[in-house]
């Protein structure tokens, strides 16, 4: 009963805007006689041009052997010039470290030295001056 009243109420909405119940895009006639034969042919055709082996050339111009070297030994340089400067730049890096570390521990090492001895920076001066 429900489904009637909205039905009634489609044809009276359709009525008013001045539309009918036909549908207004049309298929050609015939259209879905062959479609079937039509998407396997296309596909058909899409795994045959898939097959088909296609030839690239690996020529790249015909160059000599000597810029073939030339481009290795450049390569080469390169990496010997990274493996130099990284070298180089690990051993400041180590060298500057381990100052750093000797320096503090001088400094640390003398003040426990003298806090242990119980002596201070004069009597220190007078032993090392050779007064008693």
């Amino acid at each position: 009963m429900n489904k009637n009243m909205n039905i009634d109420n489609d044809d009276r909405m359709l009525k008013e805007l001045g539309l009918t119940k036909e549908s207004p895009m049309k298929v050609p006639e015939g259209y879905f006689d062959d479609l079937a034969t039509r998407v396997l042919e296309r596909i058909d055709k899409e795994e045959q041009s898939e097959k088909t082996v296609k030839t690239v050339s690996m020529n790249r111009g015909g160059g000599s052997i000597w810029k073939y070297a030339m481009r290795w030994t450049v390569a080469a340089a390169a990496c010997m010039a990274l493996v130099f400067l990284g070298v180089n730049y690990y051993e400041n890096k180590a060298d500057a470290l381990a100052q750093s570390n000797t320096e503090e521990y001088d400094d640390e090492y003398g003040e426990d030295m003298m806090s242990y001895s119980m002596m201070d920076e004069q009597d220190v001066y007078c032993y090392l001056a050779g007064i008693e």
